[in-house]
């Protein structure tokens, strides 16, 4: 595929964008020269570029300005998906439009979320033994008490108690 660059809007004439992913800074330095941009990972996974404009600096995801440069966006939707679900892949033939509802559902039909329950969650605090016995335990202590037992937050154990998380079981 041909790279194709198109101007930044709202920073025509300093920065330009390509439909290969790639950012150039138009006449650096006063020196009519162009100079690509070094982009990094942020920390969720995407690549980000710093653009700066009358002194002021300011930090976008590749993926966004890809689209809204490149991509019709008649249906005014707010995300910007990647098809192959490689968040560092931003050719311009792996980005679409979304609402956040067809992201969600993208992300758990290709497996990129994590759909795991109970104790298999990476950030999980308890057991599925300790729930059960926050439950029965429940009926004759305070949250408080609990809470300070199993060395968790209060809430977690109204959360436990009302059934608003760990339904499963």
């Amino acid at each position: 595929m041909k790279e194709i660059y198109k101007d930044i809007i709202g920073y025509e004439g300093f920065y330009q964008v390509s439909n290969l992913g790639n950012v150039k800074r138009l006449n650096y330095r006063n020196s009519g020269k162009e100079r690509s941009l070094k982009n990094y990972l942020g920390c969720v996974g995407y690549y980000k570029v710093c653009l700066c404009k009358n002194g002021k600096v300011t930090t976008v995801n590749i993926h966004r300005l890809i689209a809204q440069m490149f991509i019709p966006n008649p249906d005014n939707k707010s995300q910007v998906n990647h098809i192959n679900g490689i968040k560092s892949d931003n050719r311009l033939e792996n980005l679409e439009w979304v609402t956040a509802k067809e992201n969600i559902q993208h992300a758990h039909d290709t497996g990129l979320v994590n759909t795991s329950k109970g104790e298999h969650r990476n950030l999980s605090k308890l057991t599925e033994k300790q729930v059960l016995e926050i439950r029965e335990i429940g009926k004759s202590k305070t949250q408080i008490e609990l809470a300070k037992t199993y060395n968790v937050d209060q809430s977690l154990i109204s959360y436990v108690l009302g059934n608003k998380i760990w339904k499963h079981i």
